[in-house]
């Protein structure tokens, strides 16, 4: 696999952290494979259903760039880890590790799985 379909996994999970993609139900059916699931940080589990979105949020999300790491499980399959920030209106931090499973399906990534898991401290 080369660097450029990394790059479009990298990019793609990037923009799952937009609010205007978050909030628009056609962009996520772009990205997000119809039996996606995601543990949440709280501990949640949740479905993805056609026609979701993920409302608005009071706060942005950002990669930790020297964080991400990419692991490819085989020629259609990537595991993605990296380290988000969560920066709240209230000027507060949140750091959470990440990791989200990416298919490539008839030639388009799609993510099938993410987690993540509150950083302490």
């Amino acid at each position: 696999m080369d660097n450029s379909e990394l790059s479009t996994v990298i990019l793609n999970e990037t923009l799952l952290m937009k609010e205007h993609v978050r909030n628009n139900p056609d962009k996520i059916a772009e990205l997000l494979n119809d039996n996606f699931i995601e543990f949440t940080s709280s501990g949640k589990q949740y479905n993805y259903s056609f026609g979701d979105t993920f409302g608005a949020s009071n706060s942005t999300i950002e990669m930790e760039d020297e964080s991400v790491k990419t692991i490819v499980l085989n020629d259609e399959t990537v595991l993605l880890l990296y380290v988000a920030i969560k920066k709240n209106l209230d000027g507060s931090c949140n750091r959470s590790r990440r990791s989200s499973v990416w298919n490539k399906i008839n030639g388009k990534w799609k993510l099938v799985f993410h987690q993540g898991t509150n950083i302490e401290g």
